[in-house]
């Protein structure tokens, strides 16, 4: 077995299984090959080296293998190997490390984010000087401030809870796609009634965008993971928030095929240009039109709907301007009607009556 430590030219280690205790042995390696009679560690024979690259870094390689005591020549080439390789090992590193630290930046932005928005609500509604005044009086002082201010503490209520179930939905992404061998708990479940328990937290939003939303009725059961399904419905549910044209009508009806079920949404919402529909599915991807209308978001959330879905062989599908006779343009802006469908495939479906 190979002892092996590898770092870059910052000294930040790369690779390392060294024992904790090998590292003043290691530090204390200033040549290619040579033979250590006794290792103070392991008390054995064993072959050592260090090699260092100028502006890549340094590998540093310990064995007892019986092959590379007895030659030196095969040492060598093992050096000689990672010398040649050295550059690009750190240079893999560094893109894993790059991509899973901006999904963990990420995570961290938006649920402090939340976090500091579900804050602002509460202060919004009982300032933080008056709870400090007295901290003794707290609960009366809550008590009064919500009986006077009663649609305010509804509305904040309301508020805190979409807050809460963004913050689900961002801990059941980062699970579910950045977690190896993330584990799924398929349950049947009635369409209608998850859907309903996603849509009641943007009530607010829509409500004050003039936005009706009807929902058909339907009662077949899947089977499926509870949490893969709330991150599609909350994102695609989220982007109509940003995007559905204002005073207008999301309808949201359910069809069965004989191998898929479809969950769609169709709404009169910004234009999404004819040959947009796969960038918008991608991480980043946003619609020229959608740009325009300058809305908070980085094109994440269509991108997490396809990925997750895929885990319960599902996808989504969006199909632009459906019924380009209702297209309108809003304050300068165009608005067709679109649907962003959620599809389970190779379903077998029951309770369909």
């Amino acid at each position: 077995m190979f002892r092996t430590k590898i770092t870059n030219a910052k000294g930040q280690v790369i690779f390392s299984n060294l024992d904790e205790n090998c590292d003043k042995c290691c530090n204390s390696c200033s040549v290619v090959n040579e033979i250590i009679e006794v290792c103070p560690i392991f008390k054995n024979k064993r072959r050592r080296g260090k090699i260092s690259l100028e502006g890549a870094g340094l590998v540093y390689l310990c064995t007892e293998e019986n092959d590379y005591l007895k030659s030196s020549r095969l040492f060598k080439e093992k050096m000689k190997m990672y010398e040649m390789v050295l550059k690009e090992i750190i240079s893999i590193k560094d893109t894993i490390t790059e991509a899973v630290n901006k999904d963990t930046k990420r995570l961290i932005h938006n649920l402090t984010s939340l976090n500091a928005h579900n804050i602002q609500e509460l202060y919004n509604v009982v300032p933080q000087d008056i709870l400090t005044q007295d901290y003794r009086d707290q609960i009366n002082i809550i008590k009064d401030t919500v009986k006077s201010n009663s649609d305010k503490t509804a509305e904040m209520f309301i508020r805190i809870a979409k807050n809460n179930s963004a913050m689900k939905t961002e801990f059941a992404v980062f699970k579910k796609l950045y977690e190896p061998n993330a584990l799924l708990h398929p349950k049947r479940h009635t369409i209608r009634k998850v859907l309903l328990n996603v849509l009641h937290t943007f009530f607010q939003d829509f409500t004050d965008q003039g936005i009706y939303v009807e929902v058909k009725d339907d009662i077949e059961t899947l089977e499926f993971d509870y949490e893969t399904i709330h991150v599609g419905l909350y994102h695609i549910l989220e982007n109509a928030t940003k995007y559905a044209a204002p005073e207008s009508r999301i309808t949201i009806f359910f069809r069965g095929n004989p191998s898929s079920f479809d969950i769609v949404f169709e709404m009169l919402s910004i234009q999404i240009g004819h040959d947009e529909i796969p960038m918008i599915l991608q991480e980043g991807g946003r619609g020229r039109f959608a740009k325009l209308l300058n809305k908070p978001g980085g094109g994440i959330g269509l991108s997490h709907v396809t990925r997750i879905l895929k885990l319960i062989n599902a996808e989504l599908v969006v199909n632009r301007n459906v019924k380009p006779k209702l297209a309108k343009s809003i304050f300068g802006n165009r608005y067709e009607i679109n649907q962003f469908i959620i599809r389970f495939n190779d379903i077998t479906t029951l309770n369909k009556r």
